[in-house]
């Protein structure tokens, strides 16, 4: 994941947010005498709020991931300043020195620069130029054994019993040599197919296509593939759950997975944590049995 262009485009929009709100908030009756407007109040309001901006934005910016949908809020809310800012002197330009609507529209142009970089940032966070698609990832570490984990993750037509999110989910058109088809329902009604086209016990992962020419597919998406992997690590195991699509429409990318992966993030963990409530019960199931074993 490449983030160093969203992550500097974040940097220089809160150190600009910053310097801008201790402005305001400080120097009020300057900036009324720059921009030809006497609102000392109105003034140091919107440099709090935009102090609160700047704080938000160094957060994200020092994150060890950043989440997409915090990078898109604040483009959407640099791109209201800029419009607030051209409809305020479109409506009392007249009423404006000439160097407060330049002001203005100068510090409209920095935002929208601002903005439409960390748009651009998100894209390249999400693209792969190997595959040339889109793509995103979670990664959930458990405390149970990666074989007892995969037990549960490895029955596709099981995970809508760790699914809240889910309605149903089941197997269907299995042939001999073939892999499966899982048909799934969620809790609003929306339909689709997955065709298993990877299923390694081995490996303990699978790889699945989404039927998104089948008519109600319900995703942005003209093609898109995922899959599930569980890997052993000293203190347990770690869950892989990834995603690669070409969004529906293509200049939609940022904001279709920033979106996407806002709601991976929120809820597949809960998804993995029920497949591992489930696995550790299972191994506590065979501990169990193995020291009854034993006693006998």
């Amino acid at each position: 994941m490449n983030q160093t262009l969203v992550r500097t485009a974040l940097k220089l929009n809160a150190a600009f947010s910053g310097i801008s709100g201790l402005f305001l908030l400080f120097l009020p009756d300057l900036a009324g005498q720059l921009i030809g407007i006497i609102a000392p109040m109105a003034f140091q309001a919107v440099g709090l709020g935009l102090l609160i901006f700047s704080v938000d934005l160094s957060h994200q910016s020092t994150r060890d991931r950043i989440a997409g949908w915090r990078v898109l809020y604040a483009s959407v809310g640099d791109f209201i300043w800029v419009l607030g800012s051209i409809l305020g002197v479109t409506l009392w330009g007249s009423h404006l020195p000439p160097q407060g609507i330049f002001t203005i529209l100068a510090v409209a142009a920095v935002v929208l620069c601002f903005g439409l970089a960390q748009m651009a940032g998100l894209k390249k966070m999400y693209f792969l130029p190997k595959d040339r698609c889109f793509s995103h990832s979670l990664r959930y570490q458990s405390g149970s054994d990666a074989d007892s984990l995969w037990h549960i993750v490895g029955n596709l037509g099981a995970v809508a019993q760790y699914a809240p999110n889910l309605a149903s989910s089941r197997i269907e058109d299995i042939h001999d040599g073939d892999l499966p088809l899982r048909a799934c329902e969620d809790t609003r009604g929306n339909q689709w197919r997955e065709r298993c086209t990877e299923y390694d016990e081995y490996r303990r992962c699978y790889e699945v296509e989404f039927l998104t020419e089948e008519p109600g597919f319900p995703y942005p998406a003209i093609w898109m593939v995922g899959g599930w992997r569980v890997e052993q690590i000293p203190d347990g195991s770690e869950v892989v759950v990834w995603w690669k699509l070409h969004p529906k429409p293509k200049w939609l990318a940022p904001v279709i997975m920033a979106m996407l992966a806002f709601g991976v993030d929120r809820t597949f963990p809960s998804v993995i944590t029920n497949m591992e409530t489930q696995a550790l019960s299972r191994d506590s199931g065979e501990l169990a049995d193995s020291e009854d074993q034993a006693t006998a």
